[in-house]
């Protein structure tokens, strides 16, 4: 889930929120650095300044690098068009 809001700054910026339900430490904080890895290298080619929050659920703990791109690009997409 993607929610997103008008940015406060002068940048865009990114919190992600993994629960428990996602699996141990290790996979969260995988799950977590897959995510700000993907904004990091995407961050500026948001068509407008953001704010971000990615709250993952439990099937992301199996996700790939690939599907966690194309999941987060068009949820990107969709937040900034909105």
């Amino acid at each position: 889930m993607v929610i997103q809001a008008p940015a406060t700054r002068g940048t865009s910026r990114l919190g992600v929120t993994v629960s428990s339900r996602v699996g141990n430490a290790v996979v969260r904080n995988r799950v977590k650095r897959l995510v700000r890895e993907i904004f990091r290298t995407r961050r500026l080619d948001l068509p407008a300044l953001l704010d971000i929050l990615v709250i993952a659920k439990p099937d992301a703990a199996q996700i790939s690098h690939a599907q966690a791109t194309s999941e987060l690009e068009r949820a990107f997409a969709l937040a900034a068009r909105t």
